[in-house]
């Protein structure tokens, strides 16, 4: 009995010893700002669930979401990333809607000592969003909607637009593909192909994606599971995508290996409490 006690002892300081948190970088939705009181909680809950560091990543805030360059947004989470030593080995990223994108970015482009080893999104566009949010029906969506399609690709528009940065309008692909679009980038679909962006991306040990059912933000829904619509707006599962077909920046490995976990969640964009954060953000982040 004794021998037994002693094993059952040992058996869990190991599982201690090997099961640590990760440092844990937040990057917030659009219009949000870490200065928001339920991104404060977010944080804290986090930085207590884990017992580690837990940071909210100010990649723009507020209006600055939509009066500046998507690609600043990102290049700025990447400076403050880099420049934080709690980032400096293996770290988590828990992103939230278009924060995905900004992830996606520093996983794959940022200069830093660390390493991205969890991504965990919570209703991003990960595949680009085809229709202005919330705006999904109706004559005078249809006009608002056919005017973004117009202008969204202009390069003034793309340089102090934020959410240009990720629309992917599918009957409008070609403009799409000439555009400064980041999303294009962090796909490797620009002009030129980064084989140590898809290195890094590939490298994650997990890839956690969270779906919510109802989302009327971003179209489609599904492009929190890395789904896109075609040319005749026909939803286009991941696994049929060029991006997963053609490997473009690891999608493909990390779902050879097992790497992806999905999620779906029966409410409209990002309504979390912390029954969801249990259960789908902070085991994701123990190493």
């Amino acid at each position: 009995m004794r021998f037994n006690n002693e094993l059952m002892l040992l058996s869990f300081l190991l599982i201690i010893q090997i099961s640590s948190p990760l440092p844990v970088a937040i990057i917030h939705g659009f219009m949000q700002s870490c200065r928001n009181e339920k991104l404060r909680i977010l944080k804290d809950y986090i930085g207590y669930k884990t017992t580690h560091y837990s940071r909210c990543i100010e990649s723009g805030g507020g209006i600055t979401d939509l009066t500046s360059s998507f690609l600043d947004q990102a290049k700025k989470a990447c400076e403050i990333i880099s420049s934080d030593y709690h980032y400096d080995n293996d770290f988590a990223i828990v992103s939230i809607s278009q924060g995905g994108i900004i992830a996606r970015y520093v996983i794959e482009k940022c200069k830093m000592n660390g390493r991205v080893k969890r991504f965990i999104s919570i209703g991003g566009p990960l595949a680009g969003t085809h229709q202005i949010p919330h705006c999904l029906r109706g004559v005078t969506c249809h006009i608002l909607n056919s005017f973004a399609d117009w202008f969204c690709y202009k390069g003034y528009v793309q340089n102090s637009f934020g959410p240009s940065g990720y629309f992917r309008v599918s009957n409008h692909i070609d403009r799409y593909n000439k555009s400064k679009s980041v999303l294009l980038d962090v796909n490797n679909q620009g002009k030129k192909y980064d084989e140590n962006a898809k290195i890094r991306f590939s490298e994650l040990d997990k890839l956690v994606l969270i779906q919510y059912k109802r989302d009327t933000m971003i179209t489609p829904a599904q492009s929190a599971h890395f789904n896109e619509l075609d040319e005749k707006h026909n939803l286009v599962d991941m696994k049929d995508t060029l991006l997963y077909k053609n490997n473009l920046f690891g999608l493909k490995t990390l779902d050879e290996q097992g790497k992806i976990i999905k999620y779906l969640i029966d409410d409209n964009h990002c309504q979390y409490g912390w029954e969801e954060i249990n259960n789908y953000v902070i085991p994701h982040v123990i190493d």
